[in-house]
């Protein structure tokens, strides 16, 4: 994969240990973090330097639900009840493909998102390939980046940086014989994750990942911010089940845009996120499970102390 590079988007650098704002490189990763090669297991790696302010919170809305002095419930376990349920055909991955003859090579490009009370994008961060620390790209204008000379037939992960913005790494992406175009990285600032732990009733375990995807309908791509382009009513599963974690925890959809995780939730709203805390490490499928509901599940490895990210228009989307 060397001779891979990135370009922060709106000017031609190409990103190296000392181009760019935030991090001079996604080496703050641990060197020893495997490539995913067809979702090859893994084993418990270190976490990254995230440290959670104790001050550090959103100012909210008076009329916020999270401002409730209720007891937050505790997350449930995982129930693998949904796991009994049939599962959908799964493509192979990586899938089947032969590189052009003209041997041309590939970019990724996206945006990173900063999931808050008002959305809005991020600058001054870096977006790396995991297991490639000299490929990077720091995020530009309106949070957009771009990765170029990756070979065809390459499947990736993506890994995001930033001081005060929680680290992300995506689900598993597949670049064939075209540009991978539209990749989102949706995580909270350092303050909202730390609410929204709060909220979901759960702590961290360090020895182990949370992972959070979207359930997407099929009329919607789910680039960009976008509240209500969720499947409502939809359940999700771990394949295969871990009944040591906790979830899924979905989130709530307000009039307002606001969304937040709300463990007594059973089911998706039209935001159609969910999340799964305190997952052993490994690699799963997220599906969905919903009548008359078609999707391709998001795939997915869990690193120990990452938080994973499948986020539109690569997580569960739903299809015609």
């Amino acid at each position: 994969m060397r001779g891979w590079t990135g370009r922060v988007a709106g000017f031609a650098c190409v990103v190296s240990w000392a181009c760019g704002a935030g991090p001079a490189s996604i080496g703050d990763v641990p060197p020893d973090h495997a490539t995913l090669d067809a979702l090859t297991p893994v084993s418990d790696l270190p976490a990254p330097d995230v440290v959670m302010p104790d001050a550090l919170t959103p100012d909210a809305p008076t009329s916020d639900p999270l401002e409730s002095d209720s007891p937050v419930p505790d997350a449930p376990v995982s129930d693998a009840s949904d796991a009994t349920a049939p599962l959908p055909d799964v493509p192979s991955f990586p899938p089947p493909c032969t590189p052009s003859a003209t041997g041309a090579t590939h970019k990724v490009r996206g945006a990173v998102v900063e999931v808050a009370l008002e959305w809005k994008s991020i600058t001054g961060g870096t977006v790396g390939v995991l297991g490639e620390p000299s490929v990077l790209s720091a995020t530009g204008h309106s949070g957009m980046f771009e990765i170029d000379g990756i070979p065809a037939c390459t499947p990736l992960t993506l890994v995001f940086e930033h001081p005060q913005i929680h680290a992300v790494q995506t689900g598993a992406l597949f670049v064939a014989n075209d540009d991978l175009v539209n990749v989102t990285l949706q995580t909270p600032d350092l303050g909202t994750y730390d609410l929204f732990v709060g909220m979901a009733g759960i702590e961290p375990d360090p020895a182990r990942c949370q992972i959070a995807t979207t359930v997407t309908r099929a009329a919607n791509a789910g680039y960009g911010p976008c509240h209500a382009c969720g499947e409502p009513d939809a359940t999700v599963s771990l394949w295969p089940p871990d009944p040591s974690s906790q979830g899924p925890v979905y989130f709530q959809l307000e009039s307002n845009g606001i969304i937040y995780p709300s463990p007594s939730l059973t089911a998706t709203t039209a935001d159609g996120g969910v999340l799964f805390a305190n997952v052993t490490p490994g690699d799963y499928l997220l599906v969905a499970h919903k009548d008359g509901f078609v999707s391709t599940p998001a795939r997915v490895t869990c690193r120990a102390g990452w938080f994973v990210n499948a986020s539109p228009p690569y997580g569960i989307q739903g299809t015609p």
